[in-house]
């Protein structure tokens, strides 16, 4: 996995957008694949590294995951609204582009700040992210890219990037926190899964076992006896043979009950039957007389359609009579009044003619005056403008003069004063800068007298600091010794059973996947045996004894770790409180410093006197300030005045010649205007030649609508003379056919009506019947009809009925005794079965239990079993939660971690190796002193090698399935002796010519004069307490 670029904008003191291109030329280069990051305390050296996590994981070493800043753990530069970091890097998968972002609300510095958000894409394909949404307490964008990457954050943060903090963490940890350590680099905690697992199936199988036992016995003791059961099948067979004979009699005496019953009910059908039918008889005689009458009125509706037709042609013969009589009477009337209209049609188009007639003659005279007219108005109203024109240029002429006048006065009273203050200005004009020197110089003041009160407070921590230190290395001495004889013991069980805890690793190694040990992926043990393998007892001999041990170093450990916290804690805070104070002296010096630069040019620099000279700079400033602000104005002033002059000259100028030349414009309008009057009288007059014109026009018009009116009288009567004479006509040939139509009709009905019996039209129309009575005879008719057919039905159906049920059977005991003897029957069979019940329950409970008993045995013998079998099992892996197991393999897993830091510690400490001292501690074997030294014996430089050799050892170990071709480290090397510091980077030089990319992050001199390729962080002379960054790839973004 490498790094090939980072971008970031608002990482804490790193404001503004930057990107770091690793794929920059000078990076290839061989000497320049090793690079450094410098810059003083606070510069933002680390923020770089924290922007690499972020993009990758939304979190960093220093604060942990950032997703909404609610417990102060934002990274937005504090007077910023939006950040982000962007990582583009290559792994084997492909190339991949990583960005975490956030935001507060309204992209504004006070506001909220909003939920962290993430994206992932490949670097091909932008428009199709793998994974887009936040980021928060549940690591989406972490999880997303360990997937990617097959490193996690844990592992990312001890394979490529070893943060500040983390450098000397496993030196200085207690065994349980290495163990931790381990777990994630390498996966252990299966083990301890596997051993609490099988600690679980043995708890659970006891519990079955005990569950299924109970379950046995609670049946087995309610059995009954069987001699009490034989009793009971013996009961049972007896009554059986008395309940059969009952229940037949009981079902004889049922079906002579219901042959009884259905007799009964068909007399009693009968009965209602006849009642029915009598009835309905009766009410068909006394409808006698209606139900003829309701036969005459069917047979007269039969006829009705023809009487209809032969009413309607009666009727439309009389109507057309009426109207012929009536058309007759008005045709003279209608001749005469035709007459009439067509004598006045012909005067009104005589008098329409004449008035078009004089219209035609005079309108191209009208249309020359009415040219004349308006020509006169727009001559009349240029004269007008003409006038106003010279009027406005005489006043303008007047009103320039004035202004002219104005400016040439405010020349002469401005000048020396503008003079004045341009001499005094110029020989004060340093005065200009204690604008932005002032506020400064405030801020820088106070921060001084802050500094030391902070100084004094970090000096009195120091010293109770090294108290506490000299006191924890104490205890320490005392409780390691204590320590050591039980870890000499487990070495020697390590060394004496490895057959059997090897036997145990080997039965949980799968092809394929990492040996906790080894790290290697192949495993030759796992398809073929030695023929070495330590028998059951052996094993489980060691599992009691690896738990014994660990019970009796779980106390020694409780000590020695809460000394080992108690040294680390008292070691740095010592050590911060010394930068501290380093820290805290030369900002103060350096803020003296720049006071003293800003002030020099009015006074010197004495903190005793700096209110008093703060005031005086102020009051300079004010008087400087007054002076410019008065001098600006009066300057603007006298420029706008001589501006006023040439401009105003030259308008008076302007103005001459434009009065000039209006009132040469209004004697040629005057002049034209005369001519144009003189033409008008002499051709019309004074005459208004619209009021000629529209009088004209209203004679014509009158006459051509007094013309339309007669011309439309006429029309109308005309059309309504040719109408009658049409409809006379009309009505003549309809009367002729109408009297056909009765004719033939008549003859029609009359055979009709004589056909049904009736002797003329007026007995047809006594027949009929209004529709209503009509429908309701019809109703009762069919009503009493109904009635007799239904009455007759039922009376057939229980005649039927009754012949049936005599011919099956002949039966005089009445209902009653048949009633009355099945009672008694069932009462017998009731009580039958109630002596019985108990037996016969007695025995189905039994066979039933009998085979669930079965059952039960079955389980108890399979639960036992399984027990027996984890049982066995339990011996082998030790306590139940699985730490036995798990500590046991990480204990293999240390060794071969210490290998690999030995071989990064050959290079630069080479008569130093370290030995593993139990199960997850070790000593340093010096080949100088002949002995092994503890860690708590080494100096400052010797264990800043050793906590390099293990971290690198950890990044090799992290890194073993993902090849690392980039590696960060963030160490301050400020404790190196320079020879030590040689060797440092020496080895540091390995770690580059095997292929890796390395950057350090440090601010001692020596180092970072020894590597060629350097990134800078300096203050920022323009935003206050920002920083910005040069060196090769690094490019500010606009």
């Amino acid at each position: 996995m490498k790094i090939l670029k980072v971008e970031f904008e608002n990482i804490n003191s790193l404001a503004g957008k930057w990107c770091i291109d690793f794929t920059d030329p000078s990076y290839s280069e061989l000497d320049h694949s090793l690079f450094v990051i410098s810059g003083k305390t606070g510069m933002g050296k680390t923020s770089i590294l924290d922007a690499i996590t972020l993009a990758l994981y939304g979190a960093t070493p220093r604060q942990g995951v950032i997703y909404n800043g609610n417990d102060g753990n934002a990274v937005m530069t504090s007077d910023k609204g939006t950040c982000f970091a962007r990582v583009t890097y290559r792994c084997r998968k492909g190339t991949y582009v990583s960005e975490w972002n956030q935001r507060r609300a309204r992209d504004k510095a006070d506001g909220n700040l909003q939920n962290a958000q993430g994206k992932i894409w490949r670097i091909e394909n932008p428009q199709d992210p793998i994974f887009a949404g936040n980021t928060g307490r549940n690591s989406e964008l972490a999880r997303a890219n360990a997937e990617i990457i097959q490193l996690d954050y844990s592992q990312f943060c001890r394979s490529i990037m070893l943060a500040q903090g983390e450098f000397s963490k496993f030196l200085t940890s207690e065994e349980k926190e290495r163990a931790d350590i381990l777990e994630k680099l390498n996966g252990t905690e299966k083990y301890r899964r596997i051993g609490k697992k099988v600690g679980d199936h043995r708890r659970e199988a006891k519990a079955a076992k005990e569950t299924s036992q109970a379950a046995f016995d609670a049946l087995n003791n309610t059995m009954p006896k069987a001699e009490d059961i034989e009793k009971d099948k013996a009961l049972l067979a007896e009554v059986a043979n008395k309940e059969k004979a009952l229940t037949d009699k009981k079902k004889n005496l049922e079906a002579r009950i219901a042959w009884r019953n259905s007799m009964n009910e068909s007399t009693r059908s009968l009965e209602s039957a006849e009642t029915e039918l009598a009835k309905a008889n009766k009410d068909k005689s006394e409808f006698a007389g209606n139900e003829k009458r309701l036969a005459d009125a069917e047979k007269a509706r039969e006829c009705a359609t023809l009487h209809t037709e032969l009413q309607g042609f009666r009727k439309h013969e009389a109507d057309d009579k009426a109207k012929l009589e009536n058309f007759q009477k008005q045709l003279p009337q209608v001749a005469s009044d035709l007459k009439s209209a067509g004598d006045n049609k012909a005067i009104a188009e005589k008098e329409k003619t004449a008035t078009e007639q004089f219209i035609a003659e005079n309108e191209a005279l009208w249309n020359e005056i009415r040219k004349l007219d308006q020509d006169l108005k727009n001559a009349t109203s240029v004269k007008a403008e003409a006038e106003n024109r010279k009027a406005t240029a005489a006043q303008s002429l007047s009103e320039a003069e004035a202004e002219l006048k104005k400016a040439q006065d405010t020349i002469k009273s401005l000048e020396p004063q503008v003079e004045s203050l341009a001499q005094t200005q110029e020989a004060n004009a340093k005065d200009a800068e204690l604008a932005g020197i002032i506020p400064q110089s405030e801020t820088l003041v106070a921060s001084i007298r802050g500094f030391d009160k902070k100084i004094a407070d970090e000096e009195k921590a120091k010293k109770a600091f090294a108290d506490d230190l000299k006191k924890a290395e104490e205890d320490l001495n005392d409780a390691n010794a204590l320590k050591q004889e039980l870890l000499e013991q487990q070495n020697e069980l390590f060394r004496n059973d490895v057959l059997a805890l090897a036997n145990v690793i080997q039965n949980h190694l799968e092809e394929g996947k990492a040996c906790p040990v080894c790290g290697s992926t192949e495993h030759p043990a796992c398809g073929h045996s030695n023929g070495t393998v330590a028998d059951e007892s052996s094993v489980t001999s060691t599992a009691e004894k690896i738990r014994e041990l660990n019970t009796k170093l779980q106390d020694a450990d409780a000590k020695l770790g809460q000394y080992e916290n108690a040294k680390s804690r008292a070691l740095t805070a010592g050590n911060a409180a010394s930068e501290n104070i380093e820290s805290l002296n030369s900002q103060k010096n350096e803020a003296s410093e720049k006071v003293a630069e800003l002030w020099k040019p009015w006074a010197e620099f004495d903190l005793a006197n700096a209110d008093s000279t703060l005031a005086d700079l102020k009051l300079r400033l004010q008087q400087f300030t007054a002076n410019k602000t008065k001098f600006d104005k009066l300057s603007n002033d006298l420029a706008i005045a001589r501006n006023n002059v040439e401009l105003y000259g030259k308008k008076v100028q302007h103005e001459q010649d434009h009065l000039e030349k209006e009132t040469a414009n209004l004697n040629d309008v005057s002049r034209k205007l005369d001519e144009l009057r003189s033409s008008r009288s002499e051709k019309f007059g004074d005459k208004d030649v619209e009021a000629v014109a529209k009088e004209a026009t209203a004679s014509k018009t009158a006459a051509a609508n007094k013309y339309d009116a007669a011309d439309k009288a006429f029309r109308n009567i005309e059309n309504r003379h040719n109408e009658l004479n049409t409809q006379i006509t009309a009505l003549k040939g309809s009367l002729e056919k109408t009297a056909g139509d009765i004719k033939t009709a008549s003859e029609k009905f009359v055979n009709a009506i004589a056909a049904k019996g009736f002797a003329d039209e007026a007995a047809f129309q006594a027949a009929l019947l209004q529709e209503a009575e009509f429908t309701k005879l019809q109703n009762e008719k069919k009503r009493i009809d109904g009635a007799i057919a239904t009455a007759t039905g039922k009376k057939q159906a229980a005649t039927e009925a009754l012949e049936k049920l005599k011919a099956e059977r002949s039966d005089e005991t009445p209902l009653q005794a048949l009633t009355d003897g099945k009672a008694a029957v069932e009462k017998e069979l009731g009580e039958l079965q109630g002596s019985s019940g108990a037996a016969r329950a007695r025995v189905k409970a039994y066979t039933e239990n009998v085979a669930q008993l079965q059952i039960l045995q079955k389980d108890l013998d399979a639960k036992k079993a399984e027990l027996s079998r984890w049982e066995a099992m339990g011996e082998w892996f030790g306590v139940m939660d699985g730490s036995d197991f798990a500590t046991f393999v990480q204990g293999l897993t240390f060794k071969s971690l210490l290998k690999l830091a030995n071989k990064h510690l050959a290079i630069v400490k080479d008569r130093f190796r370290l030995v593993a001292e139990g199960n997850l501690g070790f000593k340093v074997a010096d080949s100088e002193f002949g002995n092994d030294r503890r860690i708590s014996n080494l100096s400052g430089g010797e264990k800043f090698l050793v906590s390099l050799s293990l971290a690198l050892g950890i990044a090799d170990f992290a890194s073993r399935n993902v090849r690392v071709e980039s590696l960060f480290m963030d160490e301050g090397f400020g404790t190196l002796d320079d020879a030590t510091l040689e060797d440092v980077m020496n080895c540091l030089r390995c770690q580059q010519r095997e292929g890796k990319m390395l950057g350090i992050i440090t601010h001692v001199e020596s180092v970072v004069n020894s590597i060629s390729q350097k990134i800078m962080l300096e203050r920022s002379t323009s935003q206050k307490g920002h920083s910005t960054i040069t060196g090769p790839g690094v490019t500010r973004v606009a």
